[in-house]
C-alpha cells in the first residue's frame, strides 16, 4: 500500500511538472509572438515591399508584376508601376552570377539601372537573393 502511494505521489509530481513547463512555455511563446508583431509590421519578410532586403541599390526597384521578351513591369517600391523596355544588350544578373531574360519572372525583386537618355530602357536588371541577417546580442558574441 505504501509504495502504491508513493507511485501515484511520484506520477501526480511528474503531471504538476509537465503542467508548467507547458504553461511557462506557452508564455514565451505567446510574449515571443507579441514582440516580434511591431517589428513584423515594418520588416514582413513574406512581404515584398516591406522587408529587410536591400532594394534599389543600382538605380529603380520593385516587384516584377508582368513579363515579355521586350519590357518588364515593375511595382516600384516608391509605390508606382512602371513599364521598362528590355533590348538585346541589356544584361541579367541573379545576385552577383550572370544569368538570362528568362531567369527573370513575375514575383522577382529586382533592381534596373537605366540608361540615363532613355530613363524607361533597362541597361542592367539584377534579380535579387533573399539573405537572411540576424542580429547577434553582445552576450551571445563568443
Amino acid at each position: 500500500m505504501y509504495s502504491s502511494k508513493m507511485k501515484l505521489a511520484a506520477k501526480a509530481a511528474s503531471s504538476v511538472g509537465i503542467a508548467m513547463a507547458l504553461m511557462v512555455s506557452a508564455a514565451g511563446l505567446a510574449s515571443a509572438s507579441t514582440s516580434t508583431a511591431h517589428r513584423a509590421s515594418h520588416h514582413d519578410v513574406s512581404s515584398s515591399r516591406h522587408s529587410r532586403f536591400e532594394y534599389a541599390r543600382i538605380g529603380e526597384g520593385g516587384l516584377v508584376t508582368a513579363v515579355t521578351t521586350t519590357s518588364v513591369t515593375v511595382d516600384r517600391w516608391d509605390g508606382k508601376t512602371t513599364t521598362y523596355t528590355i533590348t538585346p544588350s541589356t544584361t541579367f544578373t541573379e545576385g552577383s552570377t550572370p544569368t538570362t531574360a528568362a531567369s527573370l519572372v513575375v514575383g522577382d525583386r529586382i533592381n534596373i539601372r537605366l540608361d540615363q537618355s532613355a530613363p524607361t530602357t533597362a541597361l542592367k536588371i539584377n534579380i535579387e537573393l533573399a539573405q537572411l541577417a540576424a542580429r547577434c546580442h553582445r552576450s551571445w558574441a563568443t
